[in-house]
């Protein structure tokens, strides 16, 4: 009984030296959270000196966490920051502020990278293309942000340059510019589908969003069905930016561009431009203006198809299309739809047109075709849509060749 006694009680009384160690643990946690909380006062100066802003952050945040703050702040893009202390760039944007020697009150420095879009322009113009993948990246990047600061539905007014399918035609693109003006001479919309299929579809796609980052309220860039993540695997674009050493990574660059692309626009409130088609959910033009990006695109409803769904002359109310995921609609579903919507025309680019042009229900729908002898397999015309300020309507076709050759 009593050795038994005795053993509880040792057990129950810690030594001295369970004590320190109990103490030095509170101490370690105390200092820890302390740690945690403590905040980092950070001064964002210009390469001038000048001071820019003032960001509080806890210590435990990261580099990209303060690169967020000053997006937020001042308006640059995470992705156009350089932050420098001491003369030492931040380069890795998941360290803490105090792993990279941040406490108290600091001065960093920010350079804001850019593109010489001017440059690359003229370069693209000559048929030429990007070559340099951080610049390519940075462009991406700029694309995204005006991209998610334009609503789902646009609202535009005449006079417009809308084309249909490019699928890669660089050349046909230049023919456009040059017929028409570039968008510093002319307003263009374009209805989609820029990638895949022909081969020079970085250089098409680069070239537009260069021009949507100089004249971004001179030119308009609707997303079309290729412009996803899956059909741009499959159909040549992936293969593309691999081949022409932009890599795997610029790639999803791209889609992550493709997935901020607004869908739809509406000129004067009279017109409505698609990419392909109409949808069953589509009840009014506020289902269009509800649209939240960025998105992929699913596999079925009111985005899809926009995307995918198509007119077809043999078809009353809605059919399934030639593809799963493809809806196909009549006359009578355009009809009701633009009069229930209080709309005189509809405008897209579903699918290849032996002219490149086609129009139906009076001139109430109007499609257009852009890229003439489409693969090299098809003896189609190309054709853009001019719409002047009274909303008059004209097509102007042309017969280029698929790819120029040697490109």
């Amino acid at each position: 009984m009593h050795l038994f006694r005795g053993w509880k009680s040792a057990a129950a009384a810690p030594s001295a030296g369970a004590d320190a160690a109990s103490v030095g643990a509170d101490a370690a946690a105390a200092a820890g959270a302390e740690a945690q909380t403590a905040e980092v006062e950070v001064t964002v100066l210009t390469l001038a000196g000048e001071p820019l802003v003032v960001v509080n952050l806890p210590s435990s945040s990261t580099v990209l966490d303060l690169k967020q703050a000053i997006a937020t702040r001042c308006g640059h893009l995470v992705e156009v920051q350089q932050l420098t202390y001491k003369e030492s760039a931040l380069n890795d944007s998941k360290q803490t502020l105090t792993e990279c020697g941040l406490e108290g009150n600091v001065a960093l420095t920010l350079l804001v990278k850019g593109i010489d879009v001017d440059l690359h322009i003229e370069r693209l113009r000559a048929k030429g293309r990007m070559t340099e993948a951080e610049d390519v990246k940075l462009l991406c990047a700029m694309a995204e942000n005006i991209f998610l600061k334009e609503p789902s539905l646009l609202q535009l007014e005449p006079p417009l340059v809308i084309s249909g399918n490019l699928v890669g035609c660089a050349d046909q693109l230049h023919h456009i510019f040059d017929t028409f003006g570039d968008p510093a001479a002319s307003q263009h919309l374009f209805l989609g589908n820029y990638v895949n299929r022909g081969h020079r579809a970085v250089e098409t796609l680069t070239l537009l969003l260069l021009y949507k980052q100089k004249y971004p309220e001179r030119i308009h860039l609707l997303r079309g069905k290729f412009e996803t993540i899956s059909l741009s695997r499959i159909y040549g674009f992936y293969d593309e930016c691999k081949k022409k050493e932009l890599s795997v990574r610029i790639w999803k660059e791209f889609v992550r561009v493709f997935n901020s692309m607004p869908i739809c626009a509406l000129v004067q409130e009279r017109i409505l431009c698609v990419p392909s088609g109409l949808s069953p959910f589509l009840q009014s033009l506020d289902d269009l203006r509800k649209i939240h990006r960025p998105t992929d695109i699913p596999d079925h409803g009111l985005l899809c198809d926009l995307l995918f769904a198509y007119y077809d002359d043999h078809v009353r109310g809605w059919e399934d299309g030639d593809k799963s995921i493809e809806m196909c609609f009549g006359l009578d579903v355009v009809e009701e739809f633009l009069t229930k919507s209080g709309l005189e025309k509809m405008c897209c680019s579903p699918r290849v047109l032996e002219e490149g042009k086609e129009a139906r229900l009076g001139d109430r729908l109007l499609q257009v075709f852009t890229a003439s002898n489409y693969c090299g397999e098809f003896d189609n015309r190309g054709a853009v849509l001019l719409l002047d300020e009274h909303l008059e309507h004209k097509f102007v076709t042309h017969d280029l060749p698929w790819q120029e050759r040697g490109r």
